[in-house]
Formats: C-alpha cells, sequence, structure tokens
C-alpha cells in the first residue's frame, strides 16, 4: 500500500512562487553594435541562443561560442517562428561577429517572449547572479526606423533604414526562481537577433579570522622549522 503524500499549503506556495517570480533586471544603456569586444566575457559563460543559425558554433567572437540550438532551456512566445539569414550585411570589422548579426528571429507583431529555462531543462540557481546579454539589429534600408525595449531596458535602436547596424543591452539580476521571463516590446516587428547569459555570483573573499588563522599557522611551522 502506498503511503500518502502530503504538502502543506506554505510549501504548495514555495512551489509556485519559485516558478513563476521574475525577478527585478537592472539595465545598463543600450549601446551600438560596434565589434567584437561588444561580447560580454564577465563571469562565467552559462548559456546562449542565436536563433536560426545552426551553425553558430563555428563562429566564436571574443572567446564566446554561441549555439543556435540554445543551452539556456528557452520557451519563447508572440515570436512568428520565422526567422533566418535576412538581416543584411553587418560591417563590424569581426567577420564571425558579422556572420552571427544576420541571422535572427521577429514577430508579426510588436510583442514577444522569450524564457530562460522555460523548458524546466536548464535551472537558473536561486540567489545566483546573472548578467543577460540581448543583441537586435537589422542592416537593411528599409525605410524605417525600428526600435524595442526588453523587460524594461533603454530603447533599443536597430535603424532598417540604411543609417547602421543595431543595439546591444546587458542587464543582472539575481535569480529568484528556476526560470526568468523577459518580454520585447517593439515600435515594429519585435525581433532577436542574439542572446547570451553569465553567472557573475561574486567569489567569495576569505574572512579575516580565516586569514588570521592561515597566518598564524604559517608562523607555527616557521617556529618549528
Amino acid at each position: 500500500m502506498k503511503t500518502p503524500t502530503f504538502i502543506t499549503s506554505a510549501a504548495c506556495f514555495a512551489l509556485v512562487a519559485s516558478a513563476s517570480m521574475a525577478a527585478t533586471v537592472n539595465w545598463d544603456a543600450p549601446q551600438a553594435i560596434s565589434g567584437a569586444s561588444d561580447v560580454s566575457t564577465e563571469g562565467t559563460y552559462f548559456g546562449s541562443w542565436a536563433p536560426f543559425n545552426g551553425n553558430a558554433n563555428q563562429f566564436p567572437v571574443n572567446g564566446v561560442t554561441f549555439q543556435g540550438f540554445d543551452d539556456l532551456g528557452i520557451t519563447n512566445s508572440g515570436f512568428s517562428g520565422d526567422g533566418g539569414p535576412y538581416f543584411g550585411s553587418h560591417t563590424t570589422g569581426n567577420s564571425n561577429y558579422n556572420t552571427l548579426m544576420t541571422y535572427g528571429v521577429y514577430a508579426n507583431g510588436t510583442t514577444a517572449s522569450f524564457t530562460l529555462n522555460g523548458s524546466g531543462t536548464v535551472p537558473l540557481v536561486i540567489g545566483r547572479e546573472y548578467l543577460v546579454q540581448a543583441w537586435v539589429s537589422d542592416a537593411r534600408n528599409l525605410g524605417i526606423f525600428r526600435s524595442q525595449t526588453i523587460s524594461g531596458s533603454g530603447a533599443m535602436a536597430f535603424p532598417s533604414n540604411g543609417t547602421g547596424m543595431g543595439s546591444w543591452v546587458i542587464g543582472r539580476f539575481t535569480a529568484d526562481a528556476v526560470s526568468q521571463q523577459f518580454v520585447i516590446s517593439a515600435n515594429q516587428s519585435a525581433q532577436l537577433n542574439l542572446l547570451q547569459v553569465r553567472d557573475i555570483t561574486p567569489v567569495p573573499e576569505p574572512s579575516a579570522a580565516l586569514l588570521g588563522s592561515l597566518a598564524s599557522l604559517l608562523l607555527l611551522r616557521r617556529r618549528r622549522a
């Protein structure tokens, strides 16, 4: 006979909160795409997404290898499912970067979203700090000016009028759930060309007490010697 399992209301609330809460993201100002040094190497690599580019891992930029089939457990909503190498010739001075930026995913509407660990296969660690970096670009001349925000970021311009390429932005957050959703709001169709996430949790400094103990131990060994 199976033993019945009981879950308290508090435990149920904790489980729901863990799955649904979204941490506040602190955004830097968006920057214009310029060169390979755009790609952050802060902390350690956690995952990336280069939509519709199955060969993305052949084009590392600034030591970061992006994955066309994301390793972030991403699910997305609002994107039409369309994408590919449609976004014009980029001129950053780095051929790998240029190749990556021609690809992207777009929506038929002005809003879309993506969720880190939406699949439940690549959980964020609650309490750890993460950096998310997103790119949007369209180097074509469509005769329009496009911009968008991501979950409260500043406006990211991607002109689409022949005057430039696009923008990237970095945000930082402390995970309060195993998943994190980001919502894109655009003046034209929402778009995403590239994404990376990095673990930037600080490494704890040795405590004064520990340093004092190590110094005492070293002094004792010297005296014995």
